[in-house]
């Protein structure tokens, strides 16, 4: 398993593919540095020639045309992007014989690729062509409407020359962010996470490694309860709905509940009150 590519580093100088090779490339070098290299069982030359015919292709196509009237190196160009393909598989096929996974997978995780509205488009289209190999599983955190929307407006500027776009032709438009989108993230792969809100009414247990800390009914009761043991201030849930300050953000749920038990308690168990009012931290977790 790869680490975690973020995809903010993504801009016009530095595409998906260049990150993925890095990674790799890092991977590979933690491995060497904790075996010694005479203790080393594989043979590293077939790792390092497709590490270096990947980056020479990756190279040469990143390089931009100078002049358009030299059709061999305009062709070279074109060669390198067909041969990166194949390239990347043999490199991952080679990287997995060293680390002793023959015939296993490399999981590639990309989150939020649609958070970089700019390079979203252009990110995925690298992804289809070069990442999609039987020895890649590709792990992609994205929402769907925000990714069509940010190929809705490439395909829009394709045709920006055009003064006004008819009913007709935006319907061809969100038709071919659709056919786009499906081709490219078939519906049998995808997995939809569910609506914060389904969690609300789950039991929670808060642990500290294998250490349970508490445990709540649910996670609409527990957030107030610890708002209210930290700060004092108090919100309510009613039998029809749940307070707003639970967030039915899974990930906006796990930094507050980790921000609340990093606070120390109002008025701990056992401790005077009017001593433990006089601490600075009183008034500070109501900050």
């Amino acid at each position: 398993r790869m680490d975690l590519i973020d995809p903010s580093f993504f801009d016009k100088s530095h595409n998906v593919i260049e990150l993925f090779l890095a990674n790799l490339f890092g991977k590979f070098q933690d491995k060497r540095k904790k075996t010694k290299y005479y203790e080393e069982k594989q043979n590293i030359t077939k790792i390092i020639e497709c590490f270096t015919r990947a980056q020479k292709d990756m190279a040469e196509m990143m390089v931009k045309p100078i002049d358009k009237f030299e059709p061999i190196d305009n062709l070279q160009r074109l060669s390198a992007g067909v041969s990166l393909n194949e390239d990347i598989k043999n490199l991952v096929d080679a990287f997995l014989e060293y680390f002793e996974k023959q015939g296993g997978v490399l999981i590639v995780p990309i989150d939020d690729v649609d958070l970089n509205s700019g390079m979203a488009a252009e990110m995925l289209e690298q992804i289809r062509k070069y990442l999609i190999h039987p020895n890649i599983l590709v792990l992609l955190s994205v929402k769907l409407d925000q990714l069509a929307l940010t190929k809705r407006l490439g395909i829009e500027a394709e045709y920006s020359s055009l003064k006004n776009i008819s009913a007709n032709l935006s319907e061809m438009f969100d038709g071919m962010v659709e056919t786009y989108l499906t081709k490219t993230l078939p519906h049998h792969q995808r997995i939809y996470m569910p609506d914060g809100t389904a969690y609300f009414d789950k039991s929670v247990r808060i642990m500290d490694g294998d250490k349970e800390l508490a445990k709540y009914d649910s996670v609409r009761d527990m957030v107030p309860e610890l708002i209210f043991r930290k700060t004092r201030y108090l919100f309510y849930n009613t039998a029809e709905s749940t307070s707003y300050i639970v967030p039915s953000n899974l990930r906006q749920l796990n930094m507050l509940v980790n921000m609340l038990y990093g606070m120390v308690d109002y008025w701990p168990k056992g401790e005077d009150q009017q001593e433990a009012a006089k601490r600075e931290s009183n008034q500070y977790n109501k900050f």
